[in-house]
């Protein structure tokens, strides 16, 4: 599982999450006695149902991406919704105002169904993929740009769907100091052992034309993971980890595999190489990352959220917070730092199912979202070291439904340049919308 780039390219010696987040300043004192706060409700937009990660500019705007339509609920390809992406401004007098920068279609090359969130380049261009739609029905990647008179252009840069590229791309992109972008598809790639194969690592690189090319650089066959469906991170070598949801010890949670944590390394002459850091085994240890990938620490260590696996009291267990170490001898430890209970009724149960990954702080403590446990919709949680090496869980916010939200579904946690932390629900929200269940919020809280 070994390929060659087309051309050697210098990799940006990118800083880790950790030492991105001493670049976060703390929210204002007063900011204490209003800890959590819906900042936008989807009822009466032409979009619903948030996904992925928000993004941020440098003047506060935040980014994202929305999988459903109110007004064209199954009109689109396969039956689904199409989605679109949004921005999120705070007027003078402190609300905020959404608009629509591009509504995907599914129709001609145009994508349908975002559900990876986006990246921000320098210069304040977007860049996401599409599970669906695009020339051959298998998802896209695309281009929002912002114009002089303050629209934006809209620009599809590859259609996923030929030979092994990898068909319908579910995570978020990176970027490097080049302006390639990196990813992964759900399925296709190689055969493996796999129902639809078993999804790809690959880069998207542009010309000097403007024209954009993919090169796959990984392929999973099972063994080594299936279906990874999180955002990937860089090291500061140029290295890439990720998760899978499945794969691994194929005898393991229903002869799928209880998903891994990959690393994929480049060499000097333009080759990449992967090799399986961890095989989650579904017990204590944790199991199935489905869209949680890993951020990096200071010191090399990976931290991440399991969906399932953890403590026997949920079926399937409700889920861990995990540390992978890596040992002189090049092996790595796995220890379950959190694992969660997942009890409703009360917000100090902690939570359950983590859906997605973690966002560190200056004082290295960990931010996450369970999609329920807590009153039973989810909460937001932070896990903090201690002093005996241990860790410990605080629930920030319960989720309880109707106006106020519910269920985070797949969306992590970010911080903006204020301070303060953002997310989304899918539920929530205006209940006279979307079936009663409301269309999802985006949320603001204090850490």
């Amino acid at each position: 599982m070994v390929t060659k780039k087309p051309i050697a390219k210098t990799i940006l010696r990118t800083m880790s999450l950790l030492t991105l987040a001493l670049m976060v300043p703390g929210p204002p004192a007063s900011a204490q006695a209003d800890s959590y706060k819906v900042i936008h409700d989807f009822a009466g937009t032409p979009g619903s149902f948030p996904v992925g990660n928000l993004v941020a500019d440098e003047a506060g705007n935040l980014y994202g991406v929305l999988t459903g339509d109110i007004n064209t609920a199954g009109n689109c390809v396969s039956g689904s919704d199409c989605g679109s992406v949004f921005k999120l401004s705070k007027t003078a007098s402190g609300g905020w105002v959404s608009i629509q920068l591009h509504q995907f279609t599914g129709e001609g090359t145009d994508g349908a169904s975002p559900q990876g969130g986006l990246v921000l380049d320098a210069a304040g261009n977007l860049y996401g993929t599409t599970y669906a739609g695009g020339s051959y029905g298998l998802g896209t990647a695309f281009e929002l740009s912002p114009t002089s008179g303050g629209g934006w252009t809209y620009a599809v840069i590859y259609n996923f769907g030929v030979f092994y590229d990898g068909h319908s791309p579910q995570a978020a992109l990176i970027l490097d100091s080049s302006g390639n972008l990196y990813g992964t598809t759900l399925t296709a790639g190689s055969d493996g052992n796999c129902v639809d194969s078993c999804g790809v690592v690959f880069e998207l690189s542009p010309s000097a034309s403007g024209v954009w090319t993919e090169n796959v650089i990984y392929y999973f066959g099972g063994d080594n993971g299936s279906w990874p469906s999180a955002p990937l991170v860089f090291d500061a070598a140029g290295n890439l980890y990720g998760t899978t949801q499945y794969g691994g010890k194929l005898k393991d949670c229903a002869s799928l595999g209880c998903g891994v944590v990959f690393k994929v390394s480049p060499d000097s002459l333009g080759y990449w190489s992967g090799s399986v850091l961890y095989s989650f085994a579904g017990g204590s240890d944790g199991a199935l990352p489905f869209y949680s990938g890993v951020i990096l620490d200071a010191a090399g260590n990976l931290y991440g959220t399991t969906t399932a696996g953890g403590n026997a009291g949920c079926k399937g267990g409700c889920g861990v917070v995990y540390e992978l170490s890596p040992e002189s001898n090049g092996s790595w430890t796995e220890t379950a730092i959190h694992r969660f209970t997942a009890v409703s009724g009360t917000p100090s149960y902690g939570g359950g199912w983590p859906e997605s990954g973690l966002t560190p702080d200056t004082s290295g403590n960990l931010y996450g979202a369970t999609y329920l446990g807590g009153k039973g919709e989810g909460v937001v949680f932070k896990v903090s070291p201690n002093s005996s090496g241990g860790w410990n869980e605080t629930v920030l916010h319960a989720f309880t439904g109707g106006t106020a939200g519910g269920y985070p579904y797949q969306s992590g946690l970010m911080f903006g340049p204020d301070g303060y932390l953002y997310g989304t629900t899918l539920s929530g929200g205006d209940l006279s919308q979307c079936g009663g269940e409301g269309c999802g919020v985006v949320f603001r809280i204090t850490p």
